[in-house]
């Protein structure tokens, strides 16, 4: 039985400058009638029996796509005058199925200002001559058409949808305007939102989404997208048939995500995806080889060789087997010898990367060799922009570069030179590509000492990296990101004070490129109160942007409603992208006013001394090329050479885990500490009960060390940070002065302390001090006029959440939990037991749901976490980003004060700190000074007490028989030894085992040293 589908008219005046020449059918076979003007889908043998002499192949050149036409559209139109309502009807009517190949899917599309004029197609230029200019011109165009589509509500407008979703997709893949996938994106899911759902022209329409959205991965590195793209090639793949010739090209689309997608999570469900589809996938010895079949039995498919290596070697990367290394680069070769020569460029970069890491691994000097010709080749092939060409650039200077270290070949130098400063102003590259070439060739001019050129390469460098930090780029993919340029705004900051630069130069590079991670954040939670006063209006309508932003943030994935699930191609990220758009434009408008130049930016010179008006701010640089301490004071900024103090020695130090022994503590008294007291003129203890207090804000591996508890022990003397000020902690100038702008006044409900004592944990150490630490400070906060809210084993999330909007204060006794992989998962332990935790409600407060909070409306005091390890990264790669440990996350969650962790902390010394520390600030009225001063206080009574207990230890008389090794017995973490200072091994800590530990304890560490506070 046949089924006729009758396709409505076009009303020819609507359309007489707007024609379809070509459309996407049903996959059936399509029979017109010109007597009736129907279009009857029929059998394949009935069609050729009613039209024998029709050709069976439309010369599909890629992928062959069969499918046999009962009229060609050539025949058709040319039987009529080219105009008037019959043309328009057939040209409705008739017409041809897209290709396989991106760029020869776009349908057609006639617009001809007058009938009699000529007529230019959409996309024709530049599939005729590729070049930009026509690319613009076909993108003009095809948005006036689409605009003319809508108005006249035409029934295939998803097709010129598509259309234009490609144009935009290669003017990307030229320019690397993530603008322009943005749109893509959009274009594209509308097209498949307009496409009904058994459609035959829907799997194309979805590749083409999967495609926009596997380029905008690569752009933002959002895993959403890549997700998104997954199921979609996995939904598109499904839909067709197993006899289908597109369906090999949508498997090894899937196939190329999915190994993205474990490159960058390692999930194994990946793999489990991939074998039940039991499709040509990766990383699994058994599926490797299914693919493997398929590349070799299908010689000719050049992309399948491409993604096999491709996923070879990134299995290569974690298993280190030289075998898929090997066979990757034999991939390549045959798919260089089996692509179309314009595509060589591609594969030989690619070959080059290949060929430089087989020489990293086996030492081959040929290979270093035969990457550099392949290098060469290839980028003469790419005459023109693309966003990868950054990247290539940057592979093969990386080659000469090696080249000239083993053979002091200067002609290689100073061709890997030029090649890095090729690819680093390369604007329609990749940011991070360019990035990381102009921090290899800063590392060139060091290598030379030319640091004017180096000065100059890092300022360029410095205007691109806030670009990673963009609102349109993934919080997960800046911490990758940023975790490989670790180290690179010490390296700019040395390298301005090594060019003779003034101590504020090299400070805008160091605070340009701190927190990242969350830079964000500050767009949507900085304090605004000055533009509210002189522009209002401006104010309010970025507080419109900046709220519908943060929900956005937090917003729920619209995958998990399954009220959606039948649109699983769309996501919400419109709103995003477009607030974000404006928000921009926005700031850019604000910034061009008197006096807001650098509003939501580095402050200048002038706002920065004000971070000193209640003491100096020391800002600690180590870089391989030079340390430094700038000083910030009211009056100046000026920087001090550390010549003690070496990156090698700071780094060779951090590898040991007990940072707080005393040979560590003098060390960073001798290097550090007593040089900038002694600048600063805090050369003794003050005179009265009037503290210094000085602000440490340090870079890379030095925020693991206990700066404020440096000094001479045992001697006498008063050598110690602790004698002569009092010390403060904070992630970036920036915050230093926005959290002290920023006040908000409590209501007469806001009046609570909440207070968390998680005493009994699955899988933790039993904390009996716990409970009598909070009985403690609920007793302090009642005398301060706080009522306290005290919960216990059988909280939760959603109830911390609910009570800290009417809180000043939070208090967590309990265990913490440091994750060195992804510090971004460590976390607060808040439920004693599986009972209290689900899904939708977790038992621990992570650093990301931490950044996921706004309270920054509610007068959030004091934020003190009694547990381990709270300020503390793991991650050496992401010691620059201090705001991802607890500590950070809870100032960026808007508290003012925070005090926190180091390391490990002893359950019952836990509460006499607590104890003196809360007493302080109610003597001291709340007042922002009382916090850092009543820790200050805390920490110099416990550390008298430990002083005394050592040295009576360390007397020949002493009846636990210990003699003067035990100093450094204690330095050394010996667990034989026996006081006070190595209580924390005597008692249980408030710690669980790290994720990266291999042993059950963490040093013994005299146990006044790790508590340090955050704040103002």
């Amino acid at each position: 039985m046949h089924s006729n589908r009758h396709l409505p008219k076009l009303e020819a005046e609507v359309w007489e400058e707007q024609v379809l020449l070509h459309s996407e059918f049903s996959p059936g076979l399509l029979a017109f009638e010109d007597d009736d003007l129907f279009v009857e889908i029929v059998e394949p043998e009935e069609a050729r029996e009613l039209f024998p002499q029709q050709p069976t192949n439309w010369g599909l050149e890629s992928d062959h796509w069969d499918r046999p036409l009962v009229m060609s559209a050539e025949d058709a139109i040319s039987g009529t005058d080219g105009r008037g309502e019959e043309f328009l009807e057939m040209c409705d009517h008739l017409g041809m199925i897209a290709v396989s190949q991106r760029m020869d899917r776009l349908p057609i599309f006639r617009q001809p200002t007058q009938p009699e004029s000529p007529q230019a197609i959409i996309g024709e230029k530049f599939l005729a001559t590729p070049t930009m200019e026509n690319l613009e011109a076909d993108i003009e165009a095809g948005w006036v058409t689409v605009e003319a589509a809508t108005r006249a509500d035409y029934p295939h407008k998803a097709h010129l949808l598509g259309c234009l979703g490609l144009l935009l997709s290669e003017r990307y893949s030229r320019t690397g305007d993530i603008d322009d996938v943005e749109k893509a994106v959009q274009v594209a899911r509308e097209a498949c939102d307009s496409t009904p759902k058994f459609d035959y022209s829907l799997p194309m329409r979805l590749d083409n989404l999967a495609e926009a959205l596997s380029q905008r991965y690569f752009a933002t590195r959002r895993m959403a997208d890549l997700d998104d793209a997954i199921r979609i090639w996995r939904v598109a793949a499904h839909i067709l048939p197993d006899d289908d010739p597109h369906k090999p090209r949508f498997i090894v689309s899937l196939a190329s995500v999915l190994g993205l997608k474990y490159s960058e999570t390692k999930e194994l469900e990946c793999i489990t995806e991939a074998i039940e589809l039991g499709r040509h996938m990766v990383y699994n010895a058994e599926v490797i080889e299914i693919k493997r079949k398929t590349a070799y039995a299908m010689p000719e498919s050049v992309r399948t060789l491409y993604t096999l290596s491709t996923n070879l070697y990134l299995r290569y990367t974690d298993t280190r087997v030289i075998a898929d290394l090997e066979e990757a680069i034999q991939l390549i070769q045959s798919a260089i010898l089996r692509a179309d020569p314009d595509d060589h460029r591609w594969y030989l970069n690619r070959l080059c990367m290949l060929l430089y890491e087989r020489y990293a691994r086996t030492g081959n000097e040929a290979d270093v060799e035969e990457a550099i010709r392949a290098g060469r080749k290839g980028l003469e092939l790419g005459q023109h922009d693309y966003v990868e060409k950054a990247r290539h650039f940057r592979v093969l200077a990386d080659a000469l570069y090696e080249n000239y270290k083993i053979k002091s070949a200067a002609p290689d130098f100073n061709e890997a030179i030029e090649y890095f400063k090729a690819a680093l102003h390369l604007p329609n590259s990749h940011v991070f590509d360019r990035v990381l070439a102009g921090r290899r060739l800063l590392q060139c001019f060091a290598v030379i000492l030319d640091w004017s050129k180096a000065y100059e390469t890092a300022t360029a460098v410095m205007e691109l990296i806030p670009t990673l930090s963009s609102r349109l780029v993934a919080q997960d993919a800046r911490q990758d990101l940023l975790a490989e340029l670790a180290g690179l705004s010490s390296d700019m900051g040395a390298v301005a004070l090594n060019a003779m630069q003034e101590p504020f130069v090299a400070l805008k590079f160091i605070e340009h490129s701190r927190n990242l991670v969350t830079a964000y954040l500050d767009e949507t939670r900085s304090d605004i109160s000055g533009l509210q006063d002189e522009y209002p209006n401006l104010a309010a309508e970025l507080i419109q942007y900046r709220q519908l932003l943060d929900r956005h943030m937090a917003g729920p994935n619209i995958f998990n409603d399954p009220s959606f699930s039948h649109l699983f191609w769309r996501r919400p990220d419109t709103v995003r992208y477009e607030a974000s758009q404006k928000l921009d434009q926005l700031v850019e408008r604000i910034r061009s006013l008197p006096g807001f130049d650098d509003f939501l930016g580095v402050p200048d010179e002038a706002k920065i001394r004000t971070a000193a008006t209640r003491g100096p701010v020391v800002v600690i640089n180590v870089s391989k090329y030079r340390c430094d301490a700038i000083l910030i004071e009211t009056e100046q900024i000026r920087s001090l050479p550390l010549s003690k103090l070496t990156s090698r020695e700071v780094h060779k130090r951090a590898q040991v885990s007990n940072l707080g022994s005393l040979s560590v503590m003098r060390w960073l008294w001798d290097s550090l500490a007593k040089p900038i007291l002694d600048t600063l003129g805090y050369t003794g203890p003050p005179d009265n009960d009037l503290w210094p207090h000085v602000w440490w804000i340090t870079s890379g591996v030095m925020s693991r060390f206990p700066i404020h508890a440096a000094g001479q022990l045992f001697t006498g003397s008063l050598d110690t940070v602790l004698d002569r000020v009092m010390s403060s902690y904070g992630t970036s100038i920036k915050s230093i002065i926005a959290t002290r702008c920023h006040h908000v006044h409590p209501s007469e409900d806001q009046d609570e302390a909440l207070l968390i004592a998680m005493e009994d944990t699955v899988g933790c150490s039993k904390l009996p001090y716990a409970r009598e630490e909070v009985k403690v400070v609920g007793a302090v906060c009642r005398e301060m006029g706080l009522r306290s809210r005290t919960s216990g084993n059988n909280t939760n999330l959603i109830d911390i959440t609910k009570h800290l909007m009417r809180s000043r204060i939070m208090h967590f006794a309990g265990h913490g939990y440091t994750d060195a992989a992804e510090p971004r998962r460590s976390h607060l332990v808040i439920a004693g037991n599986d009972t209290f935790s689900t899904s939708e409600n977790p038992g621990r407060l992570s650093v990301t749901k931490l950044l996921g909070m706004n309270l920054h409306n509610l007068p959030l005091f004091l934020a003190y976490l009694s547990a381990c390890g709270t300020s503390r990264v793991r991650n050496n790669a992401l010691a620059d980003q201090t705001t991802i440990h607890l500590v950070g996350g809870c100032q960026i969650a808007g508290f003012r004060h925070v005090v926190g962790t180091l390391w490990e902390v002893v359950d019952r010394r836990c509460v006499d700190v607590a104890r003196i520390t809360y007493e302080a600030i109610r003597e001291g009225g709340m007042t922002d000074e009382s916090v850092c001063w009543g820790l200050h206080k805390a920490i110099r009574e416990l550390r008298g007490e430990w002083i005394r207990s050592e040295t009576k230890a360390r007397q020949p008389t002493s009846t636990v028989g210990r003699s003067d090794t035990s100093v450094s017995n204690c330095e050394a973490g010996n667990s034989s030894s026996t006081g006070i200072g190595v209580e924390c091994l005597e008692e249980p800590p408030r710690d669980i085992v790290p994720c990266d530990s291999d042993s059950e304890d963490e040093t013994a560490l005299p146990y006044w040293v790790p508590y340090v506070h955050y704040g103002v």
